[in-house]
């Protein structure tokens, strides 16, 4: 379980909301807005969606460079040598899809960035 959670890289993640949740904020205008139930469900679900998100996109690229770290980092423990390739595969699909089903919910555009952004990820991968 430690290892899935530092593949998630939770510092990098908690960071990464409060800087949207930050913007987010600063976008609206005033923290006032947020008493608004429905713009506070939708920034939750937005900020939930890229939580897992971010988790799958880390995952995936520890299991993408496990072949590159064995060369430039040999003394790291790769997360395939704690769990099966399949165990893993599991878990970052389970991430995944939770994250799009949730960038589902907050709006058909934010969907779509979140799309785009998936797609850039993959490409990078």
């Amino acid at each position: 379980m430690f290892t899935i959670l530092k593949a998630c890289r939770p510092g990098k993640v908690i960071s990464i909301i409060v800087g949207i949740l930050t913007i987010s904020i600063y976008a609206l205008g005033s923290a006032d807005y947020l008493q608004n139930r429905a713009i506070l469900l939708d920034i939750l679900y937005g900020l939930a969606s890229l939580f897992f998100l971010v988790c799958a996109g880390y995952m995936m690229n520890d299991y993408c460079d496990v072949k590159y770290d064995k060369i430039n980092k040999p003394g790291k423990i790769t997360i395939t040598k704690v769990i099966s390739k399949n165990t893993f595969r599991g878990i970052f699909l389970v991430f995944f899809v939770l994250g799009i089903i949730i960038a589902m919910r907050v709006n058909f555009w934010f969907f779509l960035l979140i799309l785009l952004d998936m797609f850039i990820l993959l490409l990078y991968n």
